[in-house]
Formats: structure tokens, sequence, C-alpha cells
């Protein structure tokens, strides 16, 4: 058990050492392409059947789903796939999110206390999930920007849970830290080819669009 254990361990590191390195080269142009490859690698220990990044507006009204995976199912099975706008109204889980600011996680949706989360479960239940996992995506203490959840058909192995928290701890950190990046990048951007008081394109950037 302890040798199974030790090899999952490795698995898990050499996985998330590929992700990292994946992202190194992130920016605002090819970020879908990197989640994409994210959620695609991350398969591999979680083992899930659906994944998808969903951002959400200032507002808390609407949500933009910027990546999704299948995983052992058809992807034209895919709830959401990438550009699908959706109400957060229709997004139980997301409301959620917003409303508590912590991850909502369910190995079983069956055995599940009802609470708060009697909507999102009964939405889960209505799709055929039986476990999924939801972490709200998080930049220095500002508001929740978005959500990465992760969903299954087959109830989900409580035994692995202390691992899999980890391994969802890790993915949430590297999402917040790329997002700073391009982040970063887009404010240097700007500060480079706009006036900061009008926000038109000033004279760098007419000699770079004349260039082009």
């Amino acid at each position: 058990l302890k040798l199974e254990a030790h090899k999952q361990f490795i698995k898990e590191q050499q996985v998330l050492e590929a992700i990292s390195t994946n992202f190194i080269t992130i920016n605002s142009e090819n970020a879908p392409e990197k989640v994409y490859e994210m959620l695609k690698m991350s398969a591999e220990v979680l083992d899930y059947d659906y994944a998808y990044l969903i951002g959400f507006s200032e507002d808390d009204e609407e949500a933009n789903v910027f990546s999704s995976y299948a995983n052992n199912v058809e992807s034209d099975s895919l709830p959401y796939s990438p550009g699908m706008k959706v109400k957060i109204a229709a997004l139980p889980m997301a409301k959620v999110l917003i409303a508590r600011g912590t991850p909502v996680m369910c190995e079983d949706v069956i055995i599940a206390p009802i609470d708060e989360c009697e909507e999102t479960i009964n939405f889960f239940i209505s799709r055929g999930i039986n476990a999924f996992f939801a972490y709200p995506l998080q930049i220095a203490g500002r508001q929740i920007e978005g959500m990465l959840v992760f969903e299954y058909y087959k109830r989900s192995d409580m035994k692995l849970r202390e691992n899999r928290l980890h391994f969802l701890n890790m993915l949430v950190n590297m999402l917040g830290d790329s997002r700073k990046k391009t982040l970063y990048e887009e404010m240097l951007y700007d500060v480079a080819y706009f006036d900061e008081t009008t926000k038109l394109a000033n004279r760098s950037m007419l000699i770079k669009t004349l260039e082009e």
C-alpha cells in the first residue's frame, strides 16, 4: 500500500511539473491553449469525466466558458464549450462559490448533506453527475473571477481525498500565478500604447500600426 501511494505521489508530482513547465510561456494569446493542456494533463491524475474553467463578469451576472475538456467520454457531450456564455443564475455551484468564497466538494451527491447546496446537488443529479469539485479562482484577495470544476459520473473514492485536495490546490495556485502574469503583461501593453488619461492610442501605437 505504501509503495502504491508513493507511486501515485510521484505521478502527481510529474504531472504538476509538466503543467508548471507548460505555463512558463503563457500569455494572453495562448492562454486558452495552455489551460486546455492543463485540463488534459490533470485528467491523468484526477480521472474525471468533464472539466471546465469558467470566468465571471465583474457584476457576477454572466459567466464565460474559457476552456473545457472531456475525458473518457465523447467531446460533443460537453455541458459547456469554450466561448459559451451562461447566466450565473443557471450555474448553482457558481452562486454558492461566490457566496462562500471557498471550494465546494462532493464525493457522493446522494449522501451529501442538504443545506444551501441543495440546488447545486439537484443540478448535478439531473445531469447524471455523482461527484464534483468546484474551486473559486481569486487573485490577491480580490473578488472571485471564476471557477475550476471537475465532474464525475462515478462516485469518487474518499481515500484519495487528501491527495486530490493537494493536487487541486496546486492547480488553482498555478492558474492564479498565470492570471497575474497575463494581467501584468496587459497592464504593460496599455501603458506602452495608450494614453493613461484619455485611454486613446498614443504615438507608440501609431508607429507600431504603421510598421505593421
